[in-house]
């Protein structure tokens, strides 16, 4: 029963990363950030995350 909920909370976390990644590539993709760095970075964090 302990190993079933480790593998939620693994889960749950796993969730809860990929939900700051889009946020962070939401944060890049729009305001100023996009003028300083360019369009570069934000297509290379958009292929990491949507290759997951």
């Amino acid at each position: 029963i302990d190993i079933f909920k480790y593998v939620i909370y693994g889960i749950a976390a796993a969730f809860f990363v990929y939900g700051i990644l889009l946020m962070v590539e939401g944060f890049f993709t729009t305001g100023a950030i996009k003028d300083l760095y360019g369009d570069f970075k934000i297509t290379t964090c958009g292929r990491c995350v949507s290759a997951w």
